[in-house]
């Protein structure tokens, strides 16, 4: 292959026939897409004697996502999604437990949606919801 340091061409001789063809290579910027979280809502529910909350989110691309419940002051409470989740809407049940399994108390908690792309954009989301069992 012979080329010229400043041409946007390039010329290949395959050796077939005995003639040359000519092809050429476009560079163009790649278009990242920003992740974004989109229509969150949390939602308390309350359905054959259990109490449980509803998190409703869309994604618009490919990323991976973790959801946490958090305490008032920040504290973890529980994860409950880790990993890779497909663009468009995502619904997740948090059945209103720590991560020991205990049941928390009435009070605020927050609900922190994180999206990152292979690229590594992040996207954030926090979505206050105060329970009332």
């Amino acid at each position: 292959m012979r080329t010229t340091r400043l041409s946007s061409a390039f010329t290949f001789n395959s050796g077939a026939n005995g003639g040359s063809r000519r092809f050429q290579i476009i560079v163009q910027p790649r278009v990242r897409t920003a992740a974004m979280i989109s229509n969150v809502r949390v939602a308390q529910t309350r359905a054959a004697g259990s109490t449980r909350v509803q998190i409703s989110y869309a994604l618009n691309t490919d990323a991976s996502v973790t959801v946490q419940i958090n305490d008032a002051t920040g504290k973890p409470i529980r994860a409950l999604q880790v990993g890779q989740t497909g663009r468009g809407v995502n619904n997740i049940t948090w059945d209103g437990r720590d991560s020991a399994g205990v049941a928390v108390p009435a009070g605020a908690y927050m609900v922190r949606i994180t999206a990152t792309t292979e690229e590594g954009q992040t996207a954030s989301v926090v979505q206050p919801i105060v329970l009332t069992w």
